[in-house]
């Protein structure tokens, strides 16, 4: 393979133009650089496959502005590069024309062209301060974006688990006014059981007692004993009272024989 061409540090960079061609030399590109076949359990490598390369450019690097207006053919392409085995940390940082080699971030460090880009050594590193001025930047407003919504969300969550504890105690308390409700209806039951009872045994005792009561035992006693007669024609006078129906004594019934 082409790979194992490479003089020590040589890099083989691939442009494709399309989805399945860039997916291809990804794939290639990863089984050389993890060639282990290995369990992911086994503590060491018994498989014997060496890396024979790292692969320099996790994204693929595609044609700038300017490029495009020179050449439009270029749209579709894809550039991907692999580096012979050599443990020199290469990364791509998010603006395009910057590139960080062994912790070092170059300007500029692609020059672009017709042809595959090539990696400028000779750029001059960037200042570490002109490089995170920007990132500074973008940290404080994703923090205060952060702490703005952790308000937010604290408030949400006070504001929801009240207006819970008060349906919650709403509920509570309907429940319970329910229960003693039901409790009292079934006492007011009970006592209406208990008062028809007592009416059916009042009713009965009260007809048990008209019912021994002896009408002509009485009338012969105050006849024949006590000497009773009915009034006669004279003796019952009746009046009306405007004022009261209550009539006043004004005298004494004198005793008999006086």
């Amino acid at each position: 393979m082409m790979i194992d061409r490479l003089n020590k540090g040589g890099r083989l960079c691939i442009i494709t133009f399309h989805s399945l061609e860039d997916r291809i030399v990804k794939v290639r590109y990863k089984n050389n650089e993890n060639p282990c076949t290995c369990p992911p359990s086994f503590p060491t490598c018994v498989c014997g496959k060496k890396s024979k390369g790292k692969v320099i450019t996790r994204k693929p690097i595609i044609p700038s502005e300017e490029e495009l207006e020179e050449n439009s053919r270029s749209k579709s392409s894809k550039l991907e590069c692999l580096k012979e085995h050599k443990e020199v940390r290469v990364k791509m940082s998010n603006s395009k024309n910057r590139v960080s080699v062994s912790g070092k971030i170059y300007g500029k460090a692609y020059e672009y062209g017709s042809a595959a880009r090539q990696l400028n050594m000779n750029a001059q590193p960037l200042r570490r301060n002109e490089e995170s001025e920007e990132s500074r930047e973008q940290r404080r407003a994703k923090q205060k974006q952060i702490r703005h919504n952790n308000k937010i969300n604290l408030m949400y969550t006070v504001v929801v688990a009240t207006v819970a504890s008060v349906v919650f105690f709403i509920c509570y308390q309907y429940l319970n006014v329910q229960a003693a409700a039901k409790v009292n209806s079934d006492k007011i039951i009970e006592l209406k059981s208990t008062l028809n009872s007592l009416k059916d045994n009042n009713d009965a005792l009260e007809a048990d007692i008209n019912a021994s009561i002896d009408y002509d035992a009485i009338y012969d006693t105050a006849v024949n004993d006590l000497g009773m007669i009915y009034p006669g024609k004279g003796q019952v006078i009746t009046y009306d009272s405007k004022e009261s129906e209550y009539v006043k004594q004004f005298k004494d019934v004198p005793e008999a024989g006086k």
